[in-house]
């Protein structure tokens, strides 16, 4: 049983970490018989839960706790399960790892500005909070924003043929992980013309680099390819002429065969 640590007036930060025994985070956290605080955690920015195995369920009481906090992780907590907090009205940042069986819908907080949910499958995403702009999901969520800027997503190819139609403002596109069936990309129509920086991050399967997927990216200034081991072709006469910097990092095979004609882009 954790201490009533709601309790403590100035207490700004807080990490749990490594309760590797307790099973539910309940009413004790935020007050006991003896509480003078009616607003538990009136000070509260930051709360991180870590590596804590058996933990099953957080028992959240709706009386306006977590006025102030701003930034939420949940790490490394693969029994959790059920709900979270549901009101968090300062909340700006909110990080959900590795918690497998976790379900339930994404907090509402109206100041959000950025959310990571990964390997947390069952997490629902409703809808996007209007602030936000930096994302990072894996490739079996889906939602739609046009004020999002940043998009992080293990690869998926259901959901990155979606990405031009459901992020519009999308300037910032991270690729990352594994699609065993593709072996080409982005394919045309894929990818919103508005992105300026582009990165491919250990997509083994991916051989070729398609062009034609890239041309109407006449905004596109940086373009960085690491650790794709099997790409070894870039397919298309040229890349966007907008293009300031290609950088090509562990990916042996397009590093041979990549001729560039102004040497300056390239690192």
């Amino acid at each position: 049983m954790l201490p009533s640590l709601g309790q403590l007036p100035s207490l700004q930060h807080l990490e749990i970490s490594k309760f590797e025994r307790l099973p539910i985070v309940g009413a004790e956290f935020y007050r006991n018989d003896e509480s003078c605080l009616e607003t538990p955690f009136p000070m509260l920015e930051t709360l991180r839960f870590q590596s804590m195995p058996c933990w099953e369920e957080w028992r959240s009481l709706e009386l306006n706790s977590f006025p102030r906090l701003r930034e939420l992780i949940i790490r490394d907590c693969s029994m959790l399960r059920g709900d979270l907090p549901n009101q968090l009205p300062s909340l700006r940042s909110l990080r959900i790892e590795n918690c497998e069986q976790l379900s339930c819908c994404v907090p509402r907080g109206p100041a959000i500005t950025s959310l990571r949910i990964e390997g947390s499958n069952e997490v629902r995403i409703e809808e996007l909070p209007p602030l936000l702009d930096k994302l990072s999901i894996n490739g079996k969520h889906q939602a739609e924003s046009r004020s999002l800027r940043s998009l992080t997503i293990s690869y998926c190819e259901k959901q990155l043929s979606c990405v031009a139609l459901l992020f519009h403002g999308l300037t910032h596109l991270y690729i990352e992980g594994e699609c065993e069936s593709v072996k080409c990309l982005p394919k045309e129509g894929w990818l919103p013309a508005t992105l300026e920086y582009l990165r491919l991050d250990s997509i083994k399967s991916v051989e070729m680099l398609e062009c034609k997927g890239l041309a109407h990216l006449t905004s596109l200034q940086q373009l960085s390819i690491h650790f794709c081991y099997n790409l070894e072709n870039i397919d298309g006469e040229k890349l966007p002429a907008s293009l300031l910097r290609l950088t090509i990092y562990g990916s042996p095979l397009l590093g041979k065969r990549c001729e560039m004609k102004d040497p300056q882009k390239a690192t």
